[in-house]
């Protein structure tokens, strides 16, 4: 605030990645309680210092950055699809709470693979499998990405909010 004087547009795109897990697993909480508290809490934190500013200023975008595992519920994945899917039910909330204020709230479920999430995947034998459910049959890159988060935090998405926006090549589709 002190540089810019003022927040826009947030973009919650942090967010740590645990390693597979089954259900049954006694490391299962502390995996959930990490991911939990990484996505959810810190996307939470952040929509909760930049909303007064934002609605002071008269509004402002917020995008949060999902995942397709938080629908498709893969196994092994609990941790982390359950923080994904709570971002999404904040997002809803917020968008409802803070549409008054024109403020608009967002989530894009991308398909980019990550340099980490690329070598699990080739570690654990994946690659191809989970490249299989990817519609158009390629993963994406930051760039593929980008132009939604462009359009949602500008002002030609002044009438979109509460959305999920998936960004991943057919892999999840509503």
């Amino acid at each position: 605030l002190s540089r810019w004087g003022r927040v826009d547009i947030l973009v919650n795109n942090a967010h740590t990645f645990t390693d597979y897990l089954p259900i049954e697993d006694p490391k299962m909480e502390e995996h959930c309680m990490i991911d939990m508290q990484s996505a959810f809490i810190g996307s939470l934190q952040l929509m909760q210092l930049c909303f007064p500013h934002m609605r002071d200023n008269g509004g402002g975008s917020i995008i949060n950055m999902g995942s397709s595992y938080g629908p498709r519920s893969e196994p092994g994945f609990l941790a982390y699809s359950a923080s994904k899917e709570a971002i999404r039910s904040l997002t809803r909330t917020a968008a409802k709470e803070w549409g008054k204020h024109k403020i608009r709230v967002n989530t894009i479920l991308p398909s980019a693979l990550s340099p980490k999430a690329k070598w699990y995947l080739e570690e654990s034998k994946t690659y191809d499998l989970e490249l299989g459910k990817v519609a158009l049959g390629q993963f994406g890159t930051p760039e593929d990405i980008a132009p939604t988060a462009i359009f949602l935090a500008s002002d030609e998405s002044n009438y979109v909010t509460g959305q999920t926006i998936g960004v991943d090549g057919g892999s999840t589709m509503f």
